[in-house]
């Protein structure tokens, strides 16, 4: 997706790769959805949140699946 500025509600307008604009309904989902992610601990991408953990980047990616299993990496 890429942004560009538009004088509408957002001050961004999110577009797809074939152009097609990305509703301010999508846009509101993908703010509230960062906003529980930051809150919850996530600090980066990816994040994934398991078993009350917050684990970052693709080599954690064991580690947060051994910890949703209830067991250690």
């Amino acid at each position: 997706m890429t942004r560009s500025p538009s004088p509408t509600k957002s001050a961004w307008t999110l577009t797809r790769s074939n152009g097609e604009v990305v509703s301010d309904e999508v846009k509101d989902r993908l703010t509230e959805a960062t906003g529980t992610a930051l809150a919850a601990g996530a600090v980066g991408v990816p994040a994934v949140l398991a078993a009350g953990q917050s684990f970052w980047g693709d080599d954690q990616l064991e580690a947060a699946a051994a910890a949703t299993a209830g067991s250690q990496p």
